[in-house]
């Protein structure tokens, strides 16, 4: 007979958003419910019942530093730590380690996240990690969980990246991708506060219809091999059943008054039939729902009809992943985005009431200057009514990292560069001022009269469109004015 007041293991999962000092809720950076460790909690929960005590701690939602991370650790002393960090984040992980190790050096750290694809053994070293979860962190989370508990050998489980006995670091076999998306559980949504999501930026870039809002993801895995991109998912797409998809955003309208619902996935209308299967269902509904994609969809593959129906489920914003327009750079990225078939279906997404927006990426290795601003005059003569230029990151770990080197041999990755930093990898190698081009291209885009009037009509929230424009009519003067200085 188990004996029913013997302490649960604490199992502490923390989301490596940037929390060192300097940023608040009033920063540029998105603050999203942690999926990551969300559904990292759900599997464990479901795999041993009321075995653990499980924790989730969002440092970013919290304006947490690393040292009040720490502070928190030291309270309630978990006996596992697990942490969940993008590529961009690394150096916020790394603080976040040390401060966890030196407040309660009794733990065991596990880290896991798009961070550990990308530099697994660097992370991997690091005196205070025991392991890192590579790929899917489900079924490794769940099988590594219970044998570092049991201070077992972890040797065996597939999926990790650790240092062996002859203090370097190896990678355990490999672990299987999880085929069937159904027969997981829903994210933990009750160990986390729901509403305060809404009242940070979102990964929608600022924009939210209606409150509360709750990202999902319907599936997992990308065909296409950008040469930018982590591969965390793999490249075989694995998909949730509509029915499943449909039964997970009941659940959270049902408890949570969910409005709103911002779709994850790398490329959800990989499968156009089935994508517009959810949007009919979702319709069908009734629910009044706001819906937007902020992650980008294949904007070549989409058609009118599935377009029409996105908007008739209550989609108000699509993003459209264009990155270049020459062909030279569309074929180097692997990306071979069909432009005749993108740019008008960018139209008939504004005339049918959604925002299109845009994402471009300047500064990719051997690019030319010409190339660059062929971009962005195209963007800017473009139907789009939301754009963002980022500065190209060739993150260690993705092919375009291998390209950045081969194209500059002497090239060291600055793991603190981001997409808008003042020391990108293209002005590091060629002397361009790319925040220049970055803030010359965004007054070209957004000083166009007729765009801001399409932008308005299509704006979900009338009176929220004054005040964030306001916001980015500063931001446009000021760096305008910054530009003309430099």
């Amino acid at each position: 007979m188990k004996d029913s007041n013997k302490r649960k293991p604490k199992v502490l999962l923390i989301r490596a958003n940037p929390c060192h000092e300097g940023y608040s809720h009033d920063s540029h950076r998105s603050i999203c419910p942690p999926l990551g460790i969300m559904y990292l909690a759900a599997v464990l929960r479901d795999r041993y019942p009321r075995e653990h005590d499980i924790q989730l701690l969002d440092p970013g939602l919290e304006d947490m530093t690393a040292d009040q991370v720490g502070e928190y650790v030291e309270r309630e002393k978990p006996d596992l730590i697990g942490i969940s960090s993008l590529a961009s984040e690394l150096h916020d992980c790394y603080a976040i380690i040390n401060a966890c190790h030196q407040a309660w050096g009794a733990a065991r750290i596990v880290v896991g996240g798009p961070a550990s694809e990308t530099s697994p053994k660097e992370i991997a070293m690091h005196p205070a990690v025991t392991c890192v979860g590579l790929g899917e962190g489900e079924e490794t989370f769940a099988e590594l969980v219970p044998k570092l508990l049991a201070d077992e050998s972890i040797d065996e489980v597939a999926g990790l990246c650790l240092r062996g006995q002859d203090g370097h670091p190896h990678i355990t076999g490999p672990r299987a991708a999880i085929e069937d998306l159904d027969n997981m559980p829903f994210p933990a949504w009750d160990l986390i506060d729901v509403p305060a999501y809404s009242e940070v930026r979102t990964m929608n870039y600022g924009l939210i219809a209606a409150k509360p809002y709750v990202p999902v993801f319907t599936s997992r895995g990308c065909p296409w091999k950008c040469t930018y991109c982590h591969t965390l998912f793999g490249k075989k797409v694995r998909y949730r059943s509509p029915e499943n998809v449909l039964q997970e955003m009941s659940m959270l309208v049902a408890t949570y008054g969910i409005k709103e619902f911002h779709f994850y996935d790398d490329i959800f209308n990989v499968d156009g039939p089935r994508s517009g299967q959810i949007m009919d269902m979702i319709a069908e509904r009734d629910w009044g729902l706001h819906l937007a994609f902020p992650n980008g969809l294949r904007g070549d593959i989409l058609t009118e009809d599935l377009i029409r129906r996105y908007r008739k489920a209550g989609t108000y914003i699509i993003c459209f992943a264009i990155e270049t327009v020459t062909p030279r750079l569309q074929k180097l990225i692997k990306k071979n985005v069909k432009l005749d078939k993108l740019e008008p279906n960018i139209r008939i997404a504004r005339d049918a009431g959604i925002i299109p927006l845009g994402f471009f990426m300047l500064g990719f290795p051997g690019e030319t200057t010409q190339e660059i601003q062929a971009t962005v005059d195209w963007a800017c003569n473009s139907a789009l009514q939301k754009a963002y230029f980022f500065s190209v990151v060739p993150f260690e770990g993705t092919t375009i990292h291998e390209q950045a080197q081969e194209v500059t041999p002497n090239f060291d990755f600055d793991p603190t560069v981001t997409y808008h930093t003042e020391s990108s990898y293209y002005s590091q190698v060629t002397g361009v001022d790319m925040v220049r081009v970055q803030r010359m291209a965004y007054f070209r885009f957004y000083t166009n009269p007729f765009r801001l009037l399409g932008f308005f009509a299509n704006y979900p929230i009338k009176t929220l469109f004054f005040k964030n424009a306001a916001y980015a009519a500063k931001g446009l003067i000021f760096n305008k004015w910054r530009t003309l200085r430099a």
